[in-house]
C-alpha cells in the first residue's frame, strides 16, 4: 500500500537542509542520507482515491439524470445538480 506524505508535515523540518552539520560535513551525500531519512520517517496521511463521474441523461424526454460512475439514478429538480453521487460518492466534474 502506498504511503501519503503530508507535506505541511514535511515542511517541518526544513532547518534540516540548511544546518550546517548537513552540508559540511560530506557535501552530497550527507544531505541525501538526511532527505533520505526526512521522507522514511515523515508524517503520513489516510487518503482515499476520488471518484469522478457526470449526471447523464439517458432519455432526453425523462426528467431522471445517471451516474457515470454507479448508474445511480435521480430526479432532474430545478436545473440543480449535486455535486456529489449521494450513492456512490463520485465527484460529478466530469472527468474520468
Amino acid at each position: 500500500m502506498p504511503r501519503y506524505i503530508d507535506a505541511e508535515g514535511l515542511n517541518l523540518y526544513d532547518n534540516l537542509f540548511m544546518s550546517e552539520d548537513t552540508i559540511n560535513k560530506s557535501g552530497v551525500y550527507v544531505r541525501y542520507r538526511a532527505v533520505e531519512n526526512l521522507i522514511k520517517n515523515a508524517p503520513t496521511e489516510d487518503v482515499a482515491p476520488v471518484a469522478h463521474g457526470k449526471w447523464e441523461r439517458k432519455d432526453e424526454n425523462s426528467n431522471e439524470i445517471f451516474c457515470s460512475h454507479c448508474d445511480y439514478k435521480t430526479i432532474f429538480l430545478l436545473n440543480s445538480y449535486w455535486n456529489y453521487c449521494p450513492n456512490c460518492g463520485a465527484k460529478m466534474d466530469g472527468r474520468e
